[in-house]
């Protein structure tokens, strides 16, 4: 972004909006950061919550299956990791690896955005792959080829939004926390409103369908990302050569990096219990629900929307508090 553009939008020189309360009190680029958030996780759980009873009722049937470009030698290399595979082994541990690996590309993410090209374009690039895998998975031939288009547009996307919304601000600016929290209301948003729109057009009318409303929704929010570039922060953008001069960690620094390190493992743990609602809690509540509602059969997917209705409605009395 160049500096008249940061000009144009009040940010400082050092690339933070300390005196922007443009957006309900806060800077302006909270506004499209979190609207471009909400759009994309709209699209990830919309598609997140069909892939397993995408997979179950519809792509791993004889007669599908068989059209999936690469699909034997994945699910040979899905059998070396795992063993023999039953279908619904098959279908839970393709989607839950792919769940996995989402908290892995952004490593790579965060290497190109801080490395190579810097943040906006990063996150441009990711939220560009990710309409292309979205849609992608309308085609059962190219189901794994889409798989890997959106592991690789999260990484790019989610390892930076963040960190601009967090840019925003001075480090000592008392918004910053309750701007994080709007952020992540967006996000719960999107994890209620996404299974209900995506869940009934893939369950009650066609799969392909509900990946190609999230993949609608991938498109809003590259769109609204692009149209508020101009109110994020700056950055500078390295050239070859360049080398950056970094002070040595404190004994503080070295606490903190510790205690992160600390607490992969605990969140790690209830991330594992969490993700069962987009895969084995379907199948089962499938089986088991009474779904039936004074004769509306109700997919099973808006579960998950009842389940982030109680987040969604907890966090918003946390930002109240």
């Amino acid at each position: 972004m160049s500096d008249t553009a940061a000009g144009t939008s009040g940010v400082t020189p050092d690339g933070r909006q300390p005196s922007d309360t443009r957006f309900i009190g806060h800077p302006v680029g909270l506004a499209w950061l979190s609207a471009s958030e909400f759009w994309e996780r709209f699209a990830y759980y919309g598609m997140q919550t069909l892939l397993v009873l995408y997979l179950t009722h519809y792509l791993l049937q004889p007669g599908h299956i068989e059209q999936v470009w690469g699909f034997a030698a994945f699910r040979h290399f899905i059998g070396w990791i795992y063993g023999t595979q039953s279908q619904m082994a098959l279908a839970s541990n393709t989607a839950q690896l792919y769940a996995a690996l989402v908290y892995v590309t952004p490593l790579a993410g965060g290497y190109i955005a801080d490395r190579l090209i810097g943040r906006t374009a990063t996150v441009s690039l990711g939220a560009i792959v990710m309409v292309i895998g979205t849609f992608l998975l309308a085609l059962n031939s190219t189901f794994l080829i889409a798989l890997a288009l959106l592991l690789a547009g999260v990484g790019c996307f989610k390892a930076n939004i963040a960190s601009q919304v967090g840019a925003l601000y001075r480090v000592d600016d008392p918004r910053r926390a309750d701007g994080f929290q709007i952020y992540f209301l967006g996000i719960q948003l999107a994890v209620t409103i996404s299974p209900i729109i995506c869940g009934y057009l893939g369950q009650r009318v066609d799969w392909h369908l509900g990946f190609v409303a999230a993949g609608v929704g991938m498109v809003f929010g590259l769109a609204i990302y692009l149209a508020g570039r101009r109110t994020f922060p700056p950055e500078p953008i390295r050239t070859k050569g360049d080398h950056v001069e970094r002070p040595p960690l404190t004994a503080r620094d070295w606490k903190t990096v510790i205690l992160l390190v600390a607490l992969l493992p605990v969140l790690a743990v209830s991330i594992i219990g969490n993700q069962e609602i987009f895969d084995a809690y379907l199948v089962w509540g499938e089986r088991s629900f009474q779904t039936v509602f004074f004769g509306f059969n109700m997919p099973i997917t808006w579960v998950v929307s009842m389940d982030a209705i109680v987040s969604a409605v907890t966090l918003a009395g946390v930002i109240g508090f």
